[in-house]
Formats: structure tokens, C-alpha cells, sequence
């Protein structure tokens, strides 16, 4: 079997052998579950030349090796499939009739002619389950339905496509800076319901050390998935056989930071508080290459004139919770002025006095070991916790020969399991860029330095990311990050792209410094500027770090979805048709359809267009799935359906992903048109394909008055328009829809960020994903998850669950089960008292909210108690609230005289002032408080143990009948529904239709109160003006309906939900009137104001 080539030793001289010996192979002892390469012989079929290994029911293995009497077929692991040996034999049989060899599982039948080599009529797999879209299969068949996988980087390429056909026709199969290899990968998953990954081209690794062990020996050796429209059993088929994606440290999923001019040990630290003083999280700080020694882009020594006292540096980083990373440019190979140098020509046997450099040399081992060990090992014991693998200097080379071989693979491989091959139980991690399939165990991903332009392509750039991000996903690459910055020229692009980042699988902000480079002194400061948030101007700042700490309060729910791509190989961000595989808008993720699911609960569509000039609001389309859902920000209710095309009913096995006609709206500047591509590559037949309509409008107009933003050659169709609505989001808005039922699980968000941790000293933002969880947010999303009349005949309304995953957040200890795991669910159950002729307010519905005890092994650490912050949103107010626990039994909770806060509990328990629980023991462990601007009833319960269940149950006011026919009377003034006010209604629950959309509208109704303020244009305002008011008296509505709740008037507080509808009218009518008596002086006041409006 053919090994590698030693390296060239450059200026080196031998004097001494080698001393290493092998402790086994890394990836057997981590995170990345078995590595048995080895397929049991009671899964292998043997046929001449030819060998087919049943992996799973719809998984086989087919390899044809050279045509010899006898054959050697690939037994060792390959960088993409480590694992053969699945444990349980999955059944199948075996027959030969005619020369033909026929294996059957319960899925899939293959097809053999015996002694032959494969081609397309002699190797074929049909489908015999009747539930499946796959149908047969022959080989070299080309797929036409692959959805993709992903590319090593996106430096210096802008929109690439993500076809491999493509990448090779249009880029050359060039990428990056460097201009090598793309190391495209098809996807595991396709719409045809299957996929081929061709494992020939791989290398092998060693049994003894997971090093390079030559190539594969096979001539060809293929894996075809067959599993239909079943993209998550693909994907959990893959991480048994390619291994697990390893569990990133908690930290992962939080904020970092980094920047491209150069800190000193000071401004390291001044960084933190730039985020501490701003009350914005921080998880991981990051240093670029401007930390060590500056005589090359090499280098593994700090810079003492910047870092005098590194270890103080770092141990205060560590002190505060925050993990770090180090810049690495290893091309150049360890120089004779490194620190560790003398040590690693020692390990090596070179003489240090006459030898210059030590080659960096990807195939030889003991050169990289001597890397790892002498040279980085002393900086990973005393600063940096992971490395920011930024190679950019070719796929080939360095002891690499190319393609599947290559330094990107091989650097996150080692450096990702270096910790395990060291015998420690610290998790890896790395920032690097893909290197091909199998990359998915080495993450996180870095996606290279993004283009930032100061021309029209700047907006495109931004609405590529998320479609390119989520596409990794079937690729098993479940966490890109992107070098979150924008443009010095344009705010509102900043503003977006970090809105983006921060509702994508990382967020990772860098500033790159514009000036590097550049002539700055010969050109336009503002080309040279530092983009940071908090100089980039208040309103962008305020959205921005509203941003951030929505991202750091998102921990506890992302990290349980870490958990699940563990379990399942699943990413945390994934594309719509994972969970709508039948839907064909699902498919239709583009440049201005940027939607994904954010774990299983959350739907984000961040903003990817600039909004208009004159309203500022940008409009972007959005697709509600099948199913009831709640827009996050605005509280208001969608209901989704199935659309008009899928799975063809007569032809189960043909997915039809486009309306059976399509009919094109000419662009024009009234007439807007919305951008049907992916990427900037996308062709006609592309186009066509999906139903969308082409036009090569290359010298057309602008949208909207906006110069910066073309008419699309690819765009949607009036079908698929048909299957979208259009939202309106204005800056400080990401568009999310949360499923109904679900519990979302975070972190309070607060001013004062959350308990203080034991001790004291620090902010509790500043590494606070490194801490377990003290206390925690739940938010039940109780609005729309009923059955509506089936549910009120019944008595049961409506409910919903989750699972809470916890560990220790930095080991591998969860492995071997050392995590715990917290079950919780709610129902709501039919109490109501009322008739359909009340007029009154009575009794409602019974919410019940159950808290298991945390089962499994525990870990170091595990909190015994913690404070729960419950948000029950789209709430009626309560009539009583009680808390069920083991050791309080049961307690009547009491209303809040101020709004709640979360603080030292000490502090906590004073806020309250007098109202104590009433309960014989005269605990203190809990209160509610009503949040008029948010609709949300905050229920807030202090020491409950992790290893007791307690229960909370809200007996809410019911809207009467009266209630919801004014309530319907005043919105069709609006135009917004044609529906009657008939007693049908009566079978829908009122407080669902009533509370729906009213947070947005009180929101949007201050945003235009305070926009008129400024000027002294409120209608209201002046002297003179009794009679007018109407959107002072809606911006403040809020205090209206917290007075009520907490008042326990539950007939004003319908009243005033019902009237919400009329008082917007009435809003609207006064900026009308406004608007047209306005002068010239302040108008687009005016424009935006009653913009706000028509958008709440």
C-alpha cells in the first residue's frame, strides 16, 4: 500500500533518532462515537471484485476494487467514514438468479450483474417501500435534486454556488485568496430521495494514531443514501458512520469578540468593559495574528512589547469566564526565533544552531506532533483555550497533494483532537475553514474574510450568508461563522448583518479594520474607519445591543440544540424542508426569502434588504408553514397551511417543487419584484426549474428609490407570491416565528443581566455561558395552540413541552453521561363560567405548567437550585396564581408593586416590599407581575430544588362575549379581516383573537409618538389641542392595561383590548389629516409615523 513521502527537512541536521511511540487513535477516545472502520462480516456481501456492506436499512456500502483473484478492499477509517461496524446487523437477504446478485433490505433492493464493473446497467437500486419518493437508482446517475452542501470559504468570492457542477464550470473549482480547491461537497439529502458520497478520492487514517495512512485502495468505493424525503434519518444514518458532530464548549454559543488592529494586555481587557459597560454579553474573546512575533504571517510567540505579562493577561480572561483563541498561520513553518523552538529540534533530533526552520509538512508525523506538543501545547496550559486556524495558503503543498488531502481538513483534525490523543477530558475546538466531508466532527467553522464592498453588492452579500449557512447543515456542517462587520458607509447594513449573526449557530463579531492595507492617509477617512457598535450612532447601537443580548439570552435553548445535532447530526440551523419536506415553499430559501429554523422552535428571517427611504421599514417576504405560529416581536398570530403543490397524490414517488403555471409581473419602480436566486451564479434553467420567472434586466432600474438595490434577473412568480406575505420590520426588528405551544427556554434579560455569580466581582454578561444556570427564563407561547372548537367540546385547550439539556459545559464527561436532563410541559384546560351572552368578565381557562425533577447522572457543578422567571406571552391577566412544590407545598403568589428585577436575591426578596406569599410558613418564593407593553404575564418563584418537581397554575379572566364583537366591530374599520361578528365567533378563544398583535401595535404606536415628539408634531401635544390625542392615548395604553391587571379590573382591561382596534384607527385618521396639512418642514415625520402604523 503506497505511504507517503517524507518531507524535504529544510537546513536541518539529524542527530539523533526519534522518539515517539503511538497511544492509539484519537477519534476512538473523544466526542466522535465509535470507530470500528471495520464493517462485521455479517454485513458484507462479496462478489468478485465487487463488495456491498448493508450499513442501515436504507445506507449501503458498494466498492469495487481492482479486478485480481483477489481483491483488497478498504477496511481502515477514511477521513469521511470512520465507522463500518454499526453494532446491530440490519436484516437483509441475499439471492442470485441469472447472474444477477440481488440484496434486500426493508427499504431497498440492489441490483448486481456478477463479475462485472459497475455501470449503469450493471449496478441498480430500487425502492421497495411504497412510503418513500425514492425510486431507483443506477450508477453515474446524475442527480438533478441534490439540495447541496457547502464549499471551504467564501473569501474573496462573494454569492458562490454551492452546486459542485457549477463550482467547477463557473469558479474553476478555485476559492479563496489563494484560488485552490473549493472542496465542494454534494449534500447527503436531495428531492429525489437519494444521494451517492463518493469516499475514492479519500484518504485513509491510520488504526494507530489517526494520522494520514495513504489513500483509499479502492477503485471506487461509494455510500448511497436512499432515505427519501427523510432528511433527518440521512443525516443521523451519516454521524454513525462519518462520527457524532463533538458537542462545542457552551461558550460556542454565546457572543464573541475579535478585532484586526492590534490590542496590547490593556486594551484586551479595556475590550471587555467596552462590553461590560454597555451591559452586552461577551463569551470569547478572540486575538488576531497581532499577538505574536511579527517577522512573518507565522508565528507561536507573543509579542512581549504588546503582552508583557501574558499569563496575567489570560488569567484574568479566565477569571471572568470567558474562553480565548489565537490567530495561526502555520504555512511558514517554526522559525529559529520562536520560543519553543530549541525544544522542538530537541524532540525532533535537529540541531538548533544550524537549522533555520522547521518545515511545516502536513504528512509527516513527527514534525506535526513536535507542532502540537512542544511548540503550541505550553501556550494552550497557560493562555489560549482553541486556535483560529486561518490557513489561506493553498490545498496543496506542505505535504499535502490536494483535493481530499489538504492542510484544512488535516489542521482542524489535529488541533480538534489533540486534547483526547493527550489523555484529557477538555473539549476541542477550532475556527477553520472547510476542508471536504468528515470536516463536520472539527468545528466551528470560519468562513473567511468577508468582502465588504462599497458598491450595490454589499446588500447581496449579507442575504447570501444565511442561505449558505443553513445549506451546510446537510453536509453535517452545522455552525459557520462569519466575520460579523459592516461597511463605515452604511450603518444600517452593520446594523442587519449583526442582527444576523446573532440569530444564526455563531456569533462571532470582528471587526476587521477597514484601514489595513490601505493608504489611508491618501484616502476618504470613512473608507478607513473602526466599525464597532457602540460607535456607530445611538439608534444603531440601541438595535445592535438589543441584538446581542437577545443572542446571550438565547444560551440555555441553543445549547440544548447543540445537545441534538450531538445526538442526531442535525445543526443547529437548518433549512426549512427539514421539518416541511412535502412543502415545496420550503425550498424556496433565497436572497430574499432568507428563512431558517433556529433550532426546532424558532423560524428567523433576518432582514437582508435596506429599508426604504422614506418609511424606514424594509419589507422582505415571509413563508408561514403549516400550522399556528406567533411573531415574536409583535405578539401577532399567524396560521399556516399546506400549499398548493408537493408530493404528487397520484405518484407518491414525485415531489413537484413549482406551480404547474407561472406568470410574471413586469418589474418597474411601482411594481416590486422580489429576488428568486440563491446566489450570483444562478442561471435560467435554475430559475425556471423553480418556478420563478427570468428576465436579464442588466442595465434596469432601482427599487423604490434606492440606487443601491437592482431589479433581480431571477425572480418570484405571482404562484409562489401567492404563498408568501410581506413583512415590515423596522431596525430594531428581526422577524421570528415561534411554533405555538412551544416553551422557549433563556436566560432573564435584564439591565442588571441576571444573579451575580457566588462570590461576587463580575458582571454576570461577561461570561456567563461559562456558569450554570442559576436562574432561568421560561416563556410559554400560549397563543394559538388551541383546537378551537374540537378543544372547547372537550375540555382540553391546548398545551405544549420541552426538554432542558444541561452539562458541564467544557468536558467530554457527557460522553459518558454525565448530563442531566429537565422535562416540562403545560396544558390549559376548560374552566370557563361564562355564556355566550356575558357581558361581563368571569372565570377562564385553567394554565397548568408542570416542572420535572432534572434526571440523569448530574455533572460538576449542576445547580441544586435555581430562580425561574416564567413568561406566559399573549396572557390574559390572572385571577390567582399558585405554586405546587415539594417543599413549600402550596402557595398563592402574590402581584408586584413595580416591575421585577433580577439582582442578588437578597435584593430580589426586598424589591417586593410587603407582598409575601400567604402560606403557613411564610416563605418568600414568589410573585407575578403583569407587563402590559408585552401582553406577558411574568411569574417570578425563587429556590426551587433541580431534583423536585413543583407545578405553577394561572386561573386567567375571561373576555366576554360583548368583548370580542366590539373588539371585531372596531377592527373592521381597519380593513384587516372580513370576517363577521356572528355568534360563530363564540367558538374561538376570545383571548387568542383579542391579544393577538397587540404588542406590535403599542410598540409601533410609541415608535411614531416618539418620531412626532421630536419635532413637536403629536397631535395632542400644543395648547389648543384637547380634542385630539388619539396616538398619545394609544402609545400609552400599556400603562393602562398594567394598571388593570394588577388592579385585578379585569372588565377594563378587555374594554381596553377590545377598543385597540378603534384607537388605532383613530391614530391613524389624526397623522392622515396630519400628513396632509403638514408642511414641507418635517413631513417625512409624518411619512414614517403613520408608516408605523399601517405596519403594526
Amino acid at each position: 500500500m503506497a505511504k507517503l513521502t517524507p518531507p524535504l527537512l529544510v537546513g536541518l541536521v539529524l542527530v539523533s533518532s526519534l522518539p515517539f511511540s503511538f497511544a492509539g487513535p484519537p477519534l476512538a477516545s473523544g466526542p466522535w462515537g465509535d470507530r470500528n472502520p471495520v464493517a462485521s462480516s455479517d454485513a458484507v456481501v462479496i462478489s468478485g471484485s465487487a463488495r456491498f456492506t448493508v450499513l442501515t436499512d436504507r445506507l449501503i456500502r458498494m466498492e469495487y476494487a481492482t479486478s485480481t483473484s483477489d481483491p483488497i478492499f478498504e477496511d481502515r477509517a477514511t477521513v469521511a467514514f470512520i465507522n463500518r461496524d454499526l453494532g446491530e446487523i440490519t436484516p437483509f437477504s441475499q439471492e442470485i438468479n441469472d447472474g444477477i446478485l440481488t440484496i434486500s433490505t426493508t427499504s431497498i433492493q440492489l441490483n448486481y450483474s456478477i463479475g462485472s464493473i459497475f455501470s449503469s446497467t450493471t449496478l441498480i437500486i430500487n425502492s421497495i417501500d411504497s412510503n418513500s419518493i425514492f425510486d431507483s437508482w443506477y450508477y453515474n446517475q446524475i442527480s438533478k435534486g441534490n439540495l447541496l452542501g457547502t464549499i471551504r470559504t467564501l473569501d474573496h468570492e462573494g454569492q458562490p454556488p454551492l452546486n459542485c457542477t457549477l463550482i467547477n464550470k463557473e469558479l474553476n473549482n478555485q476559492c479563496g485568496w489563494d484560488q485552490s480547491d473549493c472542496s465542494c461537497e454534494w449534500g447527503l439529502i436531495s428531492t429525489e430521495g437519494w444521494s451517492i458520497m463518493d469516499d475514492s478520492l479519500n484518504y485513509a487514517l491510520s488504526d494507530d494514531s489517526d494520522f494520514w495512512d495513504g489513500p483509499n485502495s479502492n477503485d471506487i468505493d461509494l455510500y448511497m443514501f436512499a432515505h427519501g424525503l427523510d432528511y433527518k434519518g440521512a443525516l443521523n444514518d451519516y454521524i454513525r458512520v462519518g462520527g457524532s458532530i463533538a458537542m462545542v464548549p457552551r461558550n460556542a454559543m454565546g457572543v464573541w469578540w475579535t478585532r484586526w488592529y492590534d490590542f496590547n494586555q490593556q486594551t484586551a481587557l479595556d475590550s471587555v468593559d467596552d462590553f461590560r459597560t454597555r451591559s452586552i454579553p461577551l463569551d470569547i474573546l478572540v486575538l488576531d495574528m497581532n499577538w505574536h512575533l511579527k517577522n512573518d504571517w507565522t508565528g507561536y510567540t507573543f509579542d512581549t512589547r504588546l503582552y508583557p505579562q501574558v499569563e496575567d493577561l489570560f488569567d484574568q480572561l479566565h477569571y471572568e469566564g470567558l474562553l480565548t483563541a489565537g490567530n495561526i498561520h502555520d504555512a511558514d513553518g517554526v522559525m529559529n526565533f520562536e520560543a519553543q523552538f530549541e525544544q522542538m529540534c530537541t524532540t525532533l533530533g535537529y540541531d538548533p544552531v544550524t537549522t533555520t526552520v522547521v518545515p511545516y509538512n502536513i504528512s509527516d508525523y513527527p514534525s506535526q506532533m513536535a507542532l502540537e506538543d512542544d511548540v503550541m501545547l505550553p501556550l494552550e496550559e497557560t493562555t489560549f483555550d482553541f486556535w483560529w486556524i486561518d490557513w489561506q495558503q493553498g490545498e496543496s503543498g506542505y505535504g499535502a497533494e490536494g483535493g481530499k488531502m489538504n492542510p484544512t481538513i488535516w489542521t482542524s483534525h489535529v488541533r480538534s483532537t489533540n486534547k483526547q490523543r493527550r489523555g484529557s477530558d477538555e473539549r476541542g475546538m477550532v475556527l477553520s475553514r472547510w476542508g471536504g466531508l468528515g470536516g463536520h466532527r472539527y468545528q466551528v467553522g470560519f468562513s473567511g474574510d468577508v468582502q465588504v464592498r462599497w458598491n450595490d453588492k454589499n446588500w447581496e452579500d449579507l442575504s447570501y450568508q444565511p442561505y449558505f449557512s443553513a445549506t451546510a447543515s446537510n453536509v453535517g456542517f452545522g455552525y459557520w461563522s462569519h466575520d460579523i462587520v459592516g461597511p463605515p458607509l452604511d450603518m444600517e447594513l452593520y446594523v442587519r448583518w449583526l442582527q444576523w449573526g446573532a440569530f444564526s449557530s455563531v456569533m462571532r463579531n470582528h471587526d476587521r479594520g477597514m484601514s489595513a492595507g490601505q493608504l489611508c492617509s491618501d484616502t476618504d477617512p470613512s473608507v478607513c474607519a473602526v466599525v464597532q457598535p457602540w460607535i456607530a450612532g445611538n439608534d444603531n447601537f440601541v438595535a445592535m445591543r438589543n441584538a446581542l443580548r437577545a443572542r446571550g439570552a438565547l444560551l440555555p435553548y441553543l445549547y440544548t440544540s447543540v445537545r441534538e445535532s450531538y445526538d442526531f447530526g442535525i445543526g443547529v440551523m437548518r433549512p426549512m424542508y427539514y421539518e416541511f419536506p412535502d412543502e415545496f415553499p420550503a425550498y424556496l430559501q433565497s436572497r430574499s426569502l432568507p428563512q431558517y429554523f433556529l433550532g426546532d422552535t424558532m423560524v428567523v428571517s433576518p432582514i437582508v434588504t435596506p429599508s426604504d427611504s422614506d418609511t424606514k421599514l424594509a419589507d422582505q417576504l415571509l413563508w408561514i408553514p403549516p400550522g399556528n405560529w406567533m411573531e415574536r416581536t409583535t405578539g401577532l398570530l399567524r396560521t399556516g397551511s399546506s400549499s398548493v403543490v408537493g408530493v404528487d397524490d397520484e405518484n407518491k414517488r414525485k415531489l413537484i417543487l413549482k406551480p404547474s403555471t407561472t406568470t410574471c409581473a413586469s418589474p418597474t419602480t411601482t411594481n416590486k419584484v422580489y429576488d428568486c436566486a440563491s446566489n450570483g451564479f444562478y442561471n435560467q434553467e435554475q430559475c425556471e426549474r423553480k418556478g420563478c420567472c427570468w428576465n436579464d434586466l442588466t442595465n434596469g432600474g432601482n427599487h423604490q428609490n434606492r440606487t443601491d438595490v437592482k431589479f433581480p434577473t431571477c425572480f418570484y412568480s405571482n404562484e409562489i407570491m401567492s404563498q408568501l406575505i410581506t413583512k415590515y420590520a423596522d431596525l430594531d426588528e428581526t422577524p421570528i416565528l415561534i411554533k405555538s405551544g412551544s416553551i422557549l427556554i433563556e436566560f432573564p434579560d435584564s439591565v442588571n443581566g441576571g444573579y451575580q455569580p457566588v462570590g461576587g466581582g463580575v458582571s454576570d454578561l461577561i461570561g456567563r455561558a461559562s456558569r450554570s444556570y442559576d436562574c432561568l427564563s421560561l416563556s410559554i407561547f400560549l397563543s394559538g395552540s388551541y383546537n378551537n372548537e374540537k378543544g372547547r367540546e372537550g375540555g382540553g385547550l391546548g398545551g405544549g413541552s420541552t426538554v432542558l439539556y444541561e452539562d458541564d459545559g467544557q468536558t467530554i464527561a457527557y460522553v459518558n453521561g454525565s448530563f442531566m436532563t429537565t422535562s416540562m410541559s403545560w396544558s390549559l384546560s376548560n374552566t370557563s363560567t361564562s355564556s355566550s351572552t356575558s357581558t361581563s368578565t368571569s372565570t377562564g381557562n385553567l394554565l397548568t405548567l408542570n416542572v420535572e425533577a432534572a434526571s440523569g447522572n448530574g455533572f460538576a457543578d449542576m445547580p441544586v437550585s435555581r430562580d425561574y422567571e416564567v413568561r406566559i406571552v399573549n396572557s390574559p391577566p390572572p385571577m390567582q396564581v399558585t405554586l405546587t412544590s415539594t417543599s413549600n407545598m402550596k402557595q398563592t403568589l402574590k402581584s408586584l408593586k413595580a416591575r421585577p428585577g433580577y439582582m442578588k436575591k437578597d435584593k430580589f426578596k426586598k424589591r417586593r416590599n410587603d407582598n409575601k406569599i400567604n402560606d403557613n410558613n411564610n416563605d418568600d418564593n414568589g410573585s407575578w407581575y403583569y407587563d402590559g407593553t408585552t401582553t406577558t404575564l411574568i411569574i417570578s418563584i425563587t429556590d426551587q430544588s433541580t431534583t423536585s418537581p413543583f407545578s405553577i397554575s394561572c386561573q386567567f379572566s375571561q373576555p366576554s362575549s360583548q368583548h370580542e364583537k366590539n373588539y371585531f366591530k372596531h377592527y373592521a374599520l381597519l380593513n384587516k379581516i372580513s370576517r363577521t361578528t356572528t355568534s360563530s365567533s363564540s367558538l374561538y378563544l376570545s383571548q387568542d383573537i383579542l391579544l393577538s398583535g397587540v404588542r406590535g401595535v403599542l410598540r409601533r404606536s410609541l415608535m411614531a409618538k416618539e418620531i412626532l415628539n421630536e419635532a413637536r408634531l403629536c397631535p395632542g401635544e400644543t395648547t389648543g389641542e384637547q380634542n385630539e390625542g388619539a396616538l398619545q392615548l394609544l402609545s400609552s395604553t400599556s400603562s393602562i392595561l398594567t394598571n388593570n391587571a394588577m388592579n385585578l379590573n379585569y372588565d377594563m382591561f378587555w374594554n381596553t383590548i377590545s377598543n385597540i382596534p378603534n384607537s388605532l384607527y383613530d391614530a391613524m385618521n389624526e397623522i392622515d389629516t396630519l400628513l396632509v396639512n403638514q408642511t414641507k418642514i418635517g413631513e417625512w415625520r409624518v411619512v414614517q409615523a403613520r408608516a408605523y402604523l399601517e405596519a403594526a
